[in-house]
C-alpha cells in the first residue's frame, strides 16, 4: 500500500508505476483510494460497508430483550413531561410516516397522559428500549412493529407547542 500526505499529492505520482487495483492512503483524511489502469484515475476505495449508525442501532436493539415494565416506561414519559412542562405533545416515527398529537388540559392526570402514550406505541408495536435523549428534548423509543415489513423502527415522543398554532375564522 502507498501512503501518501494527501490526495493532491495522490494524483500527481507517475502513472507508468502503478498496478490496476492497487491501493493508496491519503493520511490527512484517512481515505483509501484504489488505481484504474484503465481511466488512468484514483477512485476511493468501497470497503463493502455500508452501514449508518441507525441501522447498527436497529440491528443492536432488534437483540435486546422486550421492555415489560410498565411503571418504568410511565416514569421516563413523566420525567419528560415534567422538564417540558408543555400543553402539545408529538409521537413520531418517520420510517412510516406515523404521527400523533396529544394536547394535555391543565386537568390531565399526568398518569393517564404516560398511559394514552404508552397505547399508542403498543398499536404500533412492541417496546424494546425507551430512553430520554442527551439533549433532553425528546424521548426515543425502539420499536418491533406487529408487522413484519420492518425489523425496528424508532420513535420519538417530544414536546410541540411551538408546532401548533390555533387559528379561529
Amino acid at each position: 500500500m502507498i501512503s501518501v500526505p494527501n490526495y493532491n499529492i495522490l494524483t500527481e505520482l507517475p502513472k507508468g508505476h502503478l498496478k490496476n487495483g492497487e491501493v493508496a492512503e491519503t493520511s490527512d483524511d484517512n481515505k483509501k483510494w484504489v488505481y484504474d489502469e484503465e481511466t488512468l484515475e484514483w477512485r476511493e476505495h468501497d470497503t463493502g460497508i455500508q452501514m449508518s449508525l441507525y441501522d447498527m442501532n436497529k440491528q443492536l436493539i432488534a437483540q435486546m430483550p422486550e421492555m415489560t415494565d410498565s411503571d418504568k416506561m410511565k416514569e421516563i414519559i413523566n420525567n419528560y413531561k415534567d422538564k417540558t412542562d408543555n400543553s402539545h405533545y408529538m409521537l413520531l416515527c418517520r420510517d412510516i410516516n406515523y404521527f400523533t398529537l396529544f394536547e394535555e388540559n391543565p386537568f390531565t392526570d399526568q398518569e393517564r397522559f404516560a398511559t394514552l402514550v404508552l397505547e399508542c406505541i403498543h398499536d404500533v408495536g412492541i417496546i424494546h428500549d425507551m430512553m430520554i435523549t442527551e439533549d433532553n428534548g425528546a424521548i426515543e423509543i425502539w420499536v418491533k412493529p406487529l408487522n413484519e415489513e420492518v425489523d425496528m423502527l424508532v420513535m420519538y415522543l417530544f414536546a410541540y407547542d411551538a408546532g401548533v398554532v390555533y387559528y379561529k375564522v
